[in-house]
């Protein structure tokens, strides 16, 4: 969620650039204000979380049906000659 937060803003005027590729960063900054940058910040966290959920979920489901331990590291066999 920290990274959704640092990444948001610079997402938003990139967004912006790519609608119309004619402006500069600078004018695209300086048109949004403070509270421009993060709008919709709440939505994406919101993504975010699910998609870490489902994520979670899976991995999960996948260990539990191979009964894989959680925490215990795979044993590395080492050929000796």
């Amino acid at each position: 969620m920290c990274c959704e937060v640092l990444s948001h803003p610079a997402d938003v005027i990139v967004t912006q650039l790519y609608e119309s590729p004619t402006t500069t960063f600078k004018s695209v900054a300086n048109s949004l204000d403070f509270k421009g940058l993060w709008v919709g910040t709440g939505a994406r966290m919101v993504l975010i979380g699910v998609i870490t959920g489902i994520q979670l979920f899976l991995i999960d489901t996948v260990r539990s049906s191979f009964n894989l331990e959680k925490g215990k590291p795979l044993e590395r066999k080492i050929c000796q000659y």
